[in-house]
């Protein structure tokens, strides 16, 4: 039988909380998004969820769902309102994205 470290059963454990957390963030971010993806009311906590999502994601070995947050993130604060296209381009990749890992 393999020994399995502390140090990864620490980093597993991690990686089963940050899934718990994606897919409350889902649930949050499909809420929000229904509504309205670019809404002035909606746009910070949506930032805001992303953001961390891009900070946390590759830490953890979900280098995808990080570089689509990273990429939905650098819309959201560039983008001039006439990229809705984008930024909701943005969003679907990143949610199906999510919801690949959330399972």
């Amino acid at each position: 039988m393999a020994k399995v470290s502390v140090t990864e059963d620490i980093f597993e454990s991690l990686r089963v909380r940050f899934r718990a957390r994606v897919r409350t963030d889902l649930a949050t971010l499909e809420a929000m998004t229904a509504l309205h993806p670019q809404s002035e009311a909606d746009g910070k906590p949506l930032a805001g969820i992303v953001h961390s999502l891009s900070g946390s994601s590759g830490t953890l070995g979900f280098c995808e769902l990080g570089e689509r947050a990273a990429r939905l993130e650098e819309l959201l604060i560039a983008s001039p309102p006439g990229d809705a296209d984008e930024i909701r381009e943005g969003f679907d990749d990143l949610l199906a994205e999510m919801r690949r890992i959330a399972g």
